[in-house]
């Protein structure tokens, strides 16, 4: 049996496979029934990261253009950032926003 656990988001990601799970149906009584710990630590960290990474995205998509005439905001340099969580550390792409007024 194979299991295939995909994300969709309405992002530039689309749909993304994050795992298969492939079980044979006579071993089931020794590894037990269901996922493994290992297994869900994967997916879960997995998953952390792509939402992770859209929620990023649309923050900076929602801050890149100037409130008041609307043209993107210039940015400069390129560093990441180290956002802890309940389940690791995420390690974001970040660059700094000039706000025009403080050309």
């Amino acid at each position: 049996m194979q299991i295939h656990v995909e994300v969709v988001t309405r992002g530039k990601r689309g749909r993304e496979r994050i795992a298969t799970i492939e079980r044979d149906a006579n071993v089931a009584g020794t590894d037990g029934i269901g996922l493994t710990l290992g297994e869900v630590k994967s997916l879960t960290e997995r998953l952390q990261s792509i939402v992770a990474a859209e929620q990023v995205q649309e923050v900076v998509s929602s801050h890149s253009a100037c409130a008041v005439c609307g043209r993107e905001l210039p940015r400069k340099g390129g560093a990441s950032i180290v956002y802890r969580t309940a389940f690791g550390k995420l390690r974001v792409g970040a660059r700094l926003i000039i706000p025009r007024g403080a050309r």
